[in-house]
């Protein structure tokens, strides 16, 4: 079983033919692997953490099904095999968890009728956690007059365990046991190989089975083998799904007699069996743990681990507690571990496991707080930005509006005097559009601004009265005013004709 960082690898026994009574030979021991630097195969980092389990809570256990599961997928489940001192009962009572990350055993009663007391049985994982167990043989402890192994599929909620059951299904398989199983396109699960239930005998690697998780069913279909009829029938060989998602590649294995050491690939889009040529000829293997790079599965970079097993012939076989490494992009057998495409870096503490899960994918919490108060200072910064030029085209409009320009003057004045702006003190105040005009203490008069436009402000001085007598007649007053003109004339070149004309009409006006 891998988890992220780690593999763990947990019971069996150490001989090959254990005596039932004898207890010595179940193993309750965890082995760590971690995953995360290099190392070589002749000398792996094993975790500290590892060690006997018996006395934590763990089971001494063998031919067994271990698979992680639980509410986040951070608990490692054991479910069914050989136990010293098992009950000779069809039922299994009683699973096993082990909490990855605390290091911590706990047990839990299984549903009743679960029919899982049973060895080497197949078992299939998918992302929601649920177990689909199928297969195996009874205990030698059952009783024969016992009632059969149901060919029927186990459906384990790892989640509700009071949700498992058998699903009922009228056509299935012949039962088998040391098979494998393989989930592709996560909906299908592919049976490769094992023993024949009845008769023990290897079966074929072209029989294959397909369960539909669906649509609930079973498919049977005729694999076509590689060149003289290659791979040979075989049980106990390990079986990863390669990176693309459709290739089955299988290692080892065991008829009765032979232990192999063949590389096969098994194509499950034409069903067409092709046997590689790896760099070296290692001894055969049976009963081993496999471990593959697969997203969502057995991921280990580029890199297929086998564990442990056992090797020789029937008549001499050995167990074996060393590992080995397959490159799969060279098919090449290599001496030295070196991670590769793996989602974890190289700074972690070897002795940590952590579960298998899919939160790589996702953005960090830390970049999410990061984006959103990113996008409050830039919201802040326009608001700001916003009110500043509000602000400035204000006091643009105040300014322009504060220099208007004054072009007229009450009928009752004469100009003696129009200067340009100087620092004499101004006396008008802008009002809206108008402008008030003061001059001598007299009360103010709104006049209209003149419809000419000018860059410079005009301010009026002191201007003397010019007094005419009630019987001066309108041509004598406009001739006063036409010799004033003419004064102001040589001394300012900037007099406003159109002003004099409007005043003098002004005049004429007031006397009629």
């Amino acid at each position: 079983m891998k988890v992220v960082r780690s593999i763990l690898f947990y019971g069996g026994d150490g001989s090959i033919n254990p005596s039932d009574d004898n207890s010595t030979h179940y193993l309750s021991d965890l082995a760590i692997l971690p995953l995360h630097s290099p190392f070589s195969v002749t000398s792996p980092p094993w975790s500290t953490a590892s060690g006997l389990q018996n006395s934590l809570g763990g089971p001494s256990v063998r031919a067994h099904i271990a698979f992680t599961g639980g509410l986040n997928g951070d608990n490692m489940l054991i479910i069914g095999g050989v136990m010293p001192n098992q009950m000779p009962i069809d039922e299994e009572p009683t699973a096993y968890t082990y909490d990855i990350d605390l290091g911590r055993w706990n047990s839990f009663s299984l549903p009743r009728e679960n029919r899982l007391n049973r060895q080497g049985a197949g078992c299939t994982v998918t992302k929601n956690g649920t177990a689909y167990i199928w297969g195996g043989k009874r205990s030698a402890r059952v009783p024969i007059h016992v009632m059969n192994l149901p060919a029927n599929i186990y459906r384990f909620d790892s989640v509700h365990p009071e949700n498992s059951s058998f699903i009922p299904l009228t056509v299935n398989p012949p039962l088998r046991y040391a098979h494998t199983q393989t989930l592709i396109a996560n909906d299908r699960i592919v049976i490769l190989g094992g023993f024949d239930g009845l008769t023990g005998n290897a079966i074929s690697l072209s029989d294959v089975w397909v369960f539909d998780i669906k649509a609930s069913n079973w498919t049977h279909i005729t694999a076509e083998l590689d060149r003289d009829n290659k791979p040979e029938n075989r049980s106990s060989h390990s079986q990863v799904l390669m990176p693309d998602g459709y290739s089955i590649l299988i290692y080892g294995g065991y008829d009765g007699y032979h232990v192999y050491n063949d590389v096969a690939v098994l194509d499950t889009r034409t069903w067409k069996w092709t046997v590689k040529n790896t760099n070296a000829a290692l001894q055969g293997r049976a009963d081993h743990t496999d471990v593959n790079n697969i997203i969502k599965a057995t991921l280990v970079g580029t890199n297929m681990i086998v564990a442990f097993g056992f090797s020789g012939v029937s008549t001499s076989l050995t167990v074996m507690s060393d590992i080995e490494v397959l490159d799969i992009n060279t098919w090449s057998w290599t001496s030295v571990y070196t991670p590769s495409g793996l989602p974890f870096s190289d700074d972690t503490d070897s002795g940590t496991t952590q579960r298998t899960d899919d939160t790589s994918s996702y953005p960090s919490l830390a970049i999410i707080a990061g984006a959103v108060t990113g996008g409050l200072v830039v919201f802040i910064l326009i608001l700001i930005a916003f009110y500043l030029f509000n602000v400035y085209q204000q006091r643009t409009r105040s300014s322009s509006s504060s220099v208007a320009r004054v072009h007229s003057l009450p009928s009752y004045i004469t100009i003696s005097e129009i200067k340009r702006h100087d620092n004499s003190p101004k006396r008008s105040d802008t009002i809206g559009t108008s402008t008030t005009v003061v001059a001598n203490d007299t009360s103010p008069v709104t006049v209209l601004p003149s419809p000419w436009k000018d860059t410079q402000e005009w301010v009026y001085s002191s201007i003397p009265k010019v007094v005419h007598k009630p019987d001066d007649t309108c041509s004598q007053r406009q001739n006063d005013l036409e010799v004033d003109r003419d004064q102001e004339i040589e001394e300012k070149e900037y007099f406003d004709r159109q002003e004099f004309i409007l005043l003098s009409d002004e005049v004429c006006q007031q006397e009629f």
